[in-house]
């Protein structure tokens, strides 16, 4: 008798020690939560702490042969998600607004929501967009040599010279420099402005981007002298 119920004691201790593992395996993390969690650890978008220029939000991430799908969600119009214009199948773009001068910079929390096999996990990121700085009045032929990338640069009394599809030249008598538009220009030739953008730098050759341009004159160009 006693030997029979060692032997039933030793096949019910089996048996729970079988359960208890069985319910540790379901109570555990599947496999797609456990990828997911492996894609939002491998989710990069490097630094994004000074904000100058819009950004590229991913539209998936990958790790190993597993890819998850992402949506982007912003908290600050500072940062609007949205089409990107020439990578359209691979991300997002986050249009960047910068402050204007004087006002203070934009704390942004971008949302990252990764979907495998219909299960998601959230990622989210701090980002700063920092506020433009006070412009500072240059020549051209200062605003070229002096001012630094990044700088805000007034030019005053410059006339527009030439027309492009997507800038425009403007010059004083200390030179010749180009306003980076990105789309058609509405000025002409012969308007006089005061022009206040961001000093860059594109292949080599200076230019003012994010500009805004007042118009205080007309004058005739003689383009024989350019």
């Amino acid at each position: 008798m006693n030997y029979i119920w060692t032997q039933s004691k030793k096949i019910v201790l089996v048996l729970m020690a079988f359960l208890l593992t069985l319910g540790l395996v379901a109570c555990g993390p599947s496999e797609d939560e456990q990828n997911l969690q492996e894609l939002k650890d491998a989710l990069f978008l490097g630094s994004i702490s000074a904000l100058t220029d819009d950004i590229n939000l991913p539209k998936t991430v990958r790790r190993g042969e597993v890819v998850g799908s992402i949506t982007w969600v912003s908290d600050n119009e500072a940062i609007e998600i949205t089409t990107h214009p020439t990578l359209e199948n691979n991300f997002f773009l986050g249009k960047v607004t910068r402050p204007e001068a004087g006002e203070d910079d934009e704390d942004v929390v971008l949302t990252a929501t990764i979907t495998l096999n219909g299960k998601t996990i959230d990622r989210e990121f701090s980002a700063t967009v920092l506020a433009y700085p006070e412009s500072e009045t240059f020549t051209v032929l200062e605003a070229k040599r002096d001012a630094i990338k990044g700088q805000n640069v007034e030019l005053t009394d410059v006339t527009v010279v030439y027309v492009m599809s997507a800038g425009y030249f403007v010059g004083d008598e200390t030179g010749n420099m180009y306003i980076y538009t990105a789309s058609a220009p509405t000025v002409v030739v012969g308007d006089v402005l005061t022009i206040i953008g961001e000093k860059d730098i594109y292949f080599d050759m200076p230019q003012l981007r994010n500009a805004t341009a007042t118009k205080t004159g007309t004058q005739t160009v003689d383009l024989t002298t350019l």
